[in-house]
């Protein structure tokens, strides 16, 4: 594969400063005719109370409406299971690679329980194309 730039797809899930609150954050990706799927999950900067925390999971789904979390034997890359609850002073990256065969797949971001805690945040999805396909 010579022209990468040609066979991905990146889809911003979110991109956001706000204050910490309870609700989760999520977009639905459809994997219908994508090979791979990555997650780029980055923290430019955040202060942060003993309090609160900011943490991610990933769903699957067969159908799109019942939804079941990813295990780990299934998710690649840094641990999703990483919980970020100090300040961030320098950019905080991490990447989780989806290696189940669902079709529909959700990245959630739980942004704590400490309304006055802030956090800059942004999660990007890469769907890679089989090499046979282009866009």
């Amino acid at each position: 594969m010579k022209n990468l730039a040609g066979n991905i797809k990146i889809i911003q899930l979110f991109n956001k400063q706000a204050n910490l609150v309870t609700t989760d954050d999520f977009l639905t990706i459809d994997r219908l005719d994508y090979f791979a799927l990555t997650f780029i999950d980055i923290h430019t900067e955040g202060v942060f109370t003993p309090e609160s925390t900011v943490f991610q999971r990933l769903q699957h789904s067969e159908d799109g409406s019942t939804w079941s979390d990813v295990p780990p034997s299934l998710i690649g890359g840094d641990d999703i299971n990483e919980v970020i609850d100090t300040t961030i002073t320098e950019l905080h990256i991490r990447k989780y690679g989806y290696m189940g065969d669902k079709r529909y797949i959700r990245f959630i971001k739980s942004f704590g329980t400490a309304v006055a805690d802030t956090v800059n945040a942004e999660v990007m999805a890469i769907l890679q194309l089989p090499a046979y396909k282009k866009f």
